[in-house]
């Protein structure tokens, strides 16, 4: 699954991956990058589904997107996805044992979005049966929390002061405990709940999964 906001350098990441639906956040998307999309032959991307989230203008969006407006984004997103994953051959936990995690990878603004192939650990991670969604600013981390409810959020990057702030300052991501696999240079906000796993990220990817998904089920207290 991708969640798209813009530009052209995510739409040819969006190509590689092949994903098995798009997402495309009305929000995320300035007027400029209008253009891309207008112009852009949706059928070249072949994405089995298309997710509309806001308003649509009449000549703007492709035929085959499925458009839930943002109001009822946590009532009919997941049914939507459900229906276009329903013959995933990959048989899902019970909803109440499976866990679901955020990885959030900040990218500067106005910098080309980056969509890159999930590493092993990441692979290993959903092996286990683990939802991974990932997002690559504030706004997509607050829009897949509020739909999906994740158990914790993952930062695999070093985080200035500033970053530290901006996110203690969005109520969906403060509230969730925070596993950081990279050294940070700076003291994060003491509101929020960091844990600390960077020298888990030396071992295999079979041991980091296994770490983490440990260490999320301790605090969330869910079964596994």
């Amino acid at each position: 699954m991708a969640v798209i906001g813009g530009g052209k350098d995510e739409m040819a990441g969006i190509q590689r991956l092949s994903p098995t639906a798009i997402i495309y956040h009305e929000e995320s998307l300035d007027p400029p990058d209008r253009l891309i999309y207008s112009d852009l032959t949706w059928s070249e991307l072949r994405p089995p589904a298309l997710i509309w989230v806001g308003s649509v203008p009449g000549d703007f969006a492709p035929e085959q997107a499925e458009v839930i407006p943002i109001a009822c984004l946590s009532q009919q997103l997941i049914p939507a996805l459900d229906r276009i994953c329903q013959s995933d051959p990959v048989p899902l936990a019970p909803a109440e044992d499976r866990l679901v995690l955020l990885l959030l990878r900040l990218q500067p603004d106005n910098s080309p979005a980056r969509v890159t192939p999930p590493e092993l650990w990441q692979q290993a991670l959903q092996r286990y049966n683990c939802r991974l969604l990932q997002a690559e600013d504030l706004t997509q981390a607050s829009l897949l929390c509020r739909v999906w409810q994740p158990d914790g959020i993952l930062v695999d990057q070093t985080l200035t002061a500033e970053d530290w702030q901006r996110l203690a300052r969005v109520p969906e991501l403060g509230k969730l405990p925070l596993i950081t696999l990279s050294p940070s240079l700076e003291p994060w906000p003491e509101q929020l709940a960091v844990i600390d796993l960077c020298q888990t990220m030396a071992q295999s990817p079979e041991q980091i999964a296994t770490t983490l998904l440990h260490r999320i089920r301790s605090l969330s207290k869910k079964p596994g």
